[in-house]
């Protein structure tokens, strides 16, 4: 008699049970839990959000022209470094190296040629011509004594490592891109040392040799200053 209700206990509580997990119908199912779940943010990084912007006639295609059908790209959410920088950001930064590097070769180009034996070339604004106004800029030394000094004694402001050694290049004349305009030879060879060898270029558009476009920077860490002088 005792076997028999053991057994109809067992019974009735596996019958209880399996009417209460009904809604899983049979299947395995993990544990369920009320909390939310937030992913955590990953160090060092910034959440972009998603969207969606349009591709296509905008940006230039293979062939050179700006026939590329357009269409709708949706980006999802991401986590990016938040040093990163956006494309244009980079764009400047590469263009800004370009042309300080074109700068030099001009200027140091323009100082040759003063001293190959020819006219002076003047370095007022507006007074030079051809390379010339390219040439570096010459500070007024009569109210810069260290300019003056460095001059007379080193030949330059002391930064002989330095393609310019410390001279300022003239950024105010635009740069010419265009071949029909040049103002002189000493303008196409700079520009041409900027430029992959011809045999090296594919059609007639040649393209930057970008192995020359190197640049040096300068980092401080005041952190790092403050504890060693400690």
């Amino acid at each position: 008699m005792k076997k028999l209700t053991l057994v109809a206990l067992i019974i009735t509580v596996a019958f209880f049970t399996s009417c209460k997990s009904g809604s899983d119908r049979g299947q395995l199912v993990s544990a369920k839990t009320n909390k939310k779940f937030f992913p955590e943010k990953p160090y060092g990084m910034v959440l972009i959000p998603g969207g969606a912007f349009t591709m296509g006639k905008a940006d230039e295609d293979i062939a050179g022209s700006f026939s590329a059908p357009t269409r709708t790209v949706t980006v999802t959410p991401y986590y990016m470094d938040e040093t990163e920088i956006t494309n244009g950001e980079y764009r400047s930064f590469v263009f800004r190296v370009r042309d300080s590097i074109l700068r030099t070769k001009l200027a140091i180009l323009a100082e040759e040629a003063n001293m190959g034996g020819g006219e002076p070339i003047e370095q007022k604004k507006g007074d030079a011509s051809g390379i010339s106004k390219y040439g570096f800029i010459e500070q007024d030394s009569t109210d810069n004594a260290y300019y003056k000094y460095m001059m007379d004694n080193y030949g330059s402001l002391g930064d002989i490592n330095s393609p310019t050694e410390g001279r300022y290049l003239n950024w105010d004349v635009d740069l010419v891109w265009d071949t029909g305009d040049f103002p002189d030879e000493y303008y196409a060879e700079a520009m041409d040392s900027m430029y992959l060898p011809v045999e090296e270029s594919m059609g007639r558009k040649r393209k930057i040799d970008t192995k020359k476009l190197i640049y040096t920077y300068l980092a401080f860490d005041r952190e790092a200053a403050v504890k060693k002088s400690g």
